[in-house]
This record gives C-alpha cells, sequence and structure tokens, in this order.
C-alpha cells in the first residue's frame, strides 16, 4: 500500500467497498432531493457522503473538511463532490501546493508554489474526510459514548452481579467503563489528542458531535444491511456480517430460552411500578426519580422485572426512538445479538485505521490549503493517538464459561466457541476467494483476532 497504487482510484474504491467506508454506503434515491438524490451526479448509483464536514469550523489556514464520493453500480468512483464542484476521475489532476524558507535580496522570505486544485485535492479531501468522520463520529461517539456506555452503565446498575444476563454483559463490557473514561481526558479535553489531530475549533469539536447525535438511530444488522440498499455487489462486511450475526442471534436466542424461560432466575412477584432501582450513595444525595412504569410483560422474557427495567433504561440512553418494543423473547434475542455484534466486530471496523492513517499523504485529518499531504503537528499527533490504542485485547472466542453460575448457561458458551471457530473457517475461504478476484481480504470477522468487547 505504499506504492503508487495507494493514491489511486482503484486504492479509493476498495476503500469504499471492501474497506472502512463500507458502512457509510447509501444506495442513491433520484425521487427525492438533495445529494443523495436528484443531485447526485450521472451515472451514480451509489454514495458516500460527507459533504456536512464542510460546514465544521477549522483553525486558520486549514482546508475544510467535507466531500461527497459518488460511484457505480460496479464501484467505480464517478465524481467527487466538494465545495458545490463536481470533481472527475478523467478531469484535470490538479498540482500539490508546496512551502519553504528561502534566502533572497532582501534577506530570508517564505516562498509558496503556485497551484490548481483538481481530482487530487478532491480524492485527499474525501479519504482525509471519511477517516475523520468514521473516527469521531462513528467509533468515538457511536461505539465508544453511546453503544458502549449505554451498555456497560445500564447492566451495572439494573443487573445484580448474579443476573445471567449481567453475567453476559461482564463479557462484552470489559474494560469499556475504564477506557471511556480515559478518552475523555485523552482524547476529548481541550487540548487533547483530538484537537490536535485536527485542525477543528471547539466550536468545529462541538458541531460534528451534534451532528452525529441527530444521525445516530439503532438498529439491527440486517435492517442496516437492509438500509445501505446495495444490490448491485457484494460488500465483505455484509457477507461476513450476516454470518457473523446468525451466529451471536442463535446463541442469543439459546440463551434468553435457557435463563428466562425454561429455568428462570426470576421466580418472584415483580415489584412495585414505583419502587426505585437503586438507593441513593449517601444520606445527603438526591433520591433517584422513580422509574417509569413497566409495560405488561408481552411473554415470558418479559417477566423478568430486572431484565424489564434493564430494557427499558438501556433504551432510554440511546438515540430515540431507542430498542424495538414491547419486550419479548425475540425482540431481547435481536438487541442481545445486535450489541454483541457492535461491541466485537463493529468496534473493530471503524477501529481499524491505523495502516491507513500512518501515511500523511493519504488520509489526513487537516491539510493546509492547496497541499496534498497533512500537516506535520496533525500527523504526529495521529500517529500518536494510534499506537495508544493499539493493544492486545481478550478475544471472543476465548472461554468466558467461568462468568456464569449456571452449568446450563457455561455449556452455551462453549457451543458458542465451537460455532465462532467454525466461522472463522468460513470467513478465510471467503477471503481466499476474494483475493482470487483481485479484491482485498477483509480482516475484520478473522475470530482468532477478535476482541470481546470496547476495551482500547
Amino acid at each position: 500500500m505504499w506504492s503508487a497504487y495507494r493514491y489511486s482510484d482503484a486504492a479509493l474504491e476498495a476503500l469504499v467497498f471492501d474497506g472502512i467506508g463500507q458502512h457509510r454506503v447509501t444506495r442513491i434515491d433520484r425521487s427525492v432531493a438533495g445529494a443523495g438524490g436528484s443531485d447526485a451526479p450521472p451515472g451514480a448509483v451509489y454514495a458516500v457522503l460527507l459533504g456536512f464536514a464542510a460546514t465544521l469550523e477549522q483553525e486558520d489556514g486549514f482546508a475544510p473538511l467535507g466531500a461527497d464520493g459518488y460511484f457505480d453500480a460496479d464501484g467505480r468512483v464517478v465524481a467527487i463532490v466538494r465545495g458545490g464542484v463536481a470533481y472527475m476521475p478523467d478531469g484535470p489532476a490538479g498540482t500539490g501546493r508546496s512551502c519553504a524558507w528561502g534566502a533572497g535580496l532582501l534577506g530570508w522570505r517564505f516562498h509558496c508554489s503556485a497551484w490548481s486544485e483538481g481530482w487530487l485535492h478532491a480524492k485527499l479531501a474525501f479519504r482525509g474526510t471519511l477517516f475523520a468522520v468514521v473516527t469521531l463520529v462513528d467509533h468515538l461517539l457511536g461505539m465508544h459514548l453511546t453503544y458502549g456506555n449505554a451498555l456497560s452503565i445500564t447492566s451495572k446498575e439494573e443487573l445484580s452481579p448474579s443476573h445471567p444476563l449481567r453475567q453476559l454483559m461482564q463479557a462484552l463490557t470489559y474494560r469499556t467503563d475504564a477506557v471511556n473514561y480515559a478518552s475523555m481526558v485523552m482524547l476529548l479535553a481541550e487540548k487533547a489528542y483530538i484537537r490536535r489531530a485536527t485542525a477543528l475549533t471547539p466550536q468545529g469539536m462541538t458541531d460534528v458531535f451534534a451532528y452525529g447525535n441527530s444521525t445516530l438511530i439503532w438498529e439491527t444488522v440486517p435492517d442496516r444491511i437492509s438500509a445501505r440498499g446495495v444490490d448491485t455487489l457484494v460488500l465483505p462486511m455484509d457477507e461476513d456480517g450476516r454470518d457473523f450475526y446468525d451466529v451471536l442471534r442463535g446463541y442469543a436466542d439459546r440463551f434468553l430460552q435457557e435463563t428466562l424461560v425454561r429455568n428462570p432466575f426470576y421466580t418472584g412477584s415483580a415489584p412495585e411500578a414505583d419502587s426505585p432501582t437503586s438507593i441513593p450513595e449517601s444520606p445527603a444525595a438526591t433520591p433517584p426519580s422513580p422509574p417509569p412504569s413497566l409495560p405488561p410483560a408481552a411473554d415470558t422474557c418479559g417477566r423478568d422485572p430486572h431484565v424489564a427495567r434493564w430494557y427499558l433504561a438501556l433504551s432510554s440512553r440511546l438515540p430515540p426512538p431507542g430498542l424495538p418494543q414491547p419486550l419479548t423473547c425475540a425482540s431481547l434475542a435481536d438487541v442481545v445479538a445486535t450489541f454483541a455484534f457492535d461491541v466485537t466486530a463493529g468496534h473493530r471496523h471503524v477501529g481499524s485505521v491505523a495502516a491507513e492513517t500512518e501515511d500523511p499523504c493519504f488520509a489526513p485529518w487537516a491539510w493546509r490549503t492547496g497541499e496534498l499531504c497533512g500537516t506535520p503537528r496533525q500527523s504526529h499527533a495521529l500517529a500518536s493517538l494510534m499506537s495508544l490504542t493499539s493493544q492486545e485485547q481478550p478475544r471472543l472466542v476465548d472461554d468466558y464459561s467461568f462468568l456464569f453460575d449456571s452449568p446450563a448457561a457455561k455449556t452455551l458458551w462453549w457451543e458458542l466457541q465451537a460455532e465462532l471457530l467454525a466461522m472463522g473457517e468460513r470467513v478465510d475461504a471467503r477471503n481466499d476467494r476474494r483475493e482470487a478476484e483481485g479484491r482485498r481480504r477483509y480482516r475484520v470477522f478473522e475470530v482468532d483476532s477478535l476482541e470481546v468487547s470496547i476495551a482500547i
């Protein structure tokens, strides 16, 4: 990837349809107005819409983020629209701006070369914006601060340590609280890594997270795949993702049937509707507001008041409209499987950016107007950030049976381990086929390195 191929159109297409841009691909609907509809360039079938980032306030001297990428039915790039201008692959390539100090008759002066905007600048802006948006919105805000945070906090507050669902969540939320606290200190503070790796002003930081909060929506994995509408080619994330989700969904269904239906953890009567789920930490603390009344149980899974409160609290911590209603064994299995998907493979997909961002000219998060590479300060901060967040963590395929009290739950985990290993063989076979077809291996679902939680 360090060859000239890295900057080619083919590499950009692989980045979108074989790499980190897959989850942001949408099918163009020309019956509606806007960049993803009637304003799309002729011949475009799919789009990756990142133009909103142009409105994010940057420090003086830096080029704005933002670019919309358009692709045909075969995944070939058709155009990149940036600043209201459509750049085409067969259009002017453009030339880069470079600046240096030089000696002259009047002493040392700072000289900058002439430059012209073109296709190279559009591709740089698209690549850089894609990695910045995926990291800030999809990874940090979405996976860490929304989904991982909600799952970890709710599981600890609403489920006792002896509840089987809490014991399952203990694995899926391992170290999530710690890493999210660290992200607040090391990434989000005024002079922390995100500000140093980008050119965003404090207002720009506020706006990018406001945009993320306005667009996040909780959906099951099959619903996300359907919403993308990609039907003329196969995205590896969808192909492997369906396989992985089916394994998780089957496990979740068996786990819930065992722990909530056949041998239910809760066998008593439901608590009063207005009884609090927690007590004040001290006499001086403000007592919590009474939780809302639990809705009538739709089936056996909803009769456990601990699970019902967990489901209700988890839904309240997610972007509207929250989790599917009503709570049933089927909806609960969907929720457990989707969260398990997100904190493992979903997190790995949006977090696997180190190899691409190590090149300051491939996908910088900040660059000066006219230049074709990122600046030294931002590039160094980005490299430091990647090194700090790349430690190896426990894997999903490891044995966590020690977390469960129930022998049946232990057996179910061992069965899941076997299913994951079998799935890993299918993923390897599909990656061999992709390589034979001239495509890249998609390594997110390789189970020997798939982590069990959002822990780093």
